[in-house]
């Protein structure tokens, strides 16, 4: 009897060899010019991607991600951290606009996903379809909660300053 090994992560340097390769071939922005960017040796880069005994730098992780348009590599240890983390949104719309507005899209968001984990629980079997179904509307979900919460932030600071 073969015992089961769980499924180990893929190795963080492989995941960013991965997207600085897929970087390269839809931009042509290679890694020569990312280590420029990052302010490092095109070997030190290099070597982050290549060898996993060369650790990024935390601090350099941020500005990676953002050179890549790719925020995997922070996926990647917030998931072995056990978190979720998303991008802070932009917010476009006015700061005067109706409290209600914003209230009532993640009321409808919300409403959305309650239902699709209900179709998803209904038979008491969760198949990986439905997984692929719900998770997304709960993200979206989570997503605009985080929006509303910076909208509100932003809100309430530019009600103090116009009380001021």
């Amino acid at each position: 009897m073969h015992e089961r090994k769980p499924n180990r992560p893929e190795p963080f340097h492989l995941i960013a060899q991965r997207i600085v390769d897929e970087k390269k071939r839809t931009s042509k922005l290679g890694p020569k010019e990312m280590a420029g960017m990052l302010n490092v040796s095109h070997q030190t880069f290099l070597r982050w991607l290549r060898n996993s005994d060369y650790h990024m730098p935390a601090e350099k992780l941020p500005e990676v991600c953002r050179i890549l348009g790719n925020f995997e590599l922070l996926d990647a240890l917030e998931e072995q951290a056990g978190r979720v983390a998303f991008v802070v949104p932009e917010i476009k719309e006015s700061l005067a606009a109706d409290d209600v507005v914003a209230v009532q899209r993640l009321v409808k968001e919300v409403g959305g996903a309650l239902q699709s984990l209900a179709d998803t629980l209904e038979d008491h079997v969760v198949e990986d379809r439905e997984v692929k179904k719900t998770i997304p509307e709960l993200d979206d979900v989570i997503r605009e909660c985080v929006r509303l919460k910076y909208w509100l932030r932003e809100r309430s600071r530019a009600d103090r300053k116009s009380n001021e």
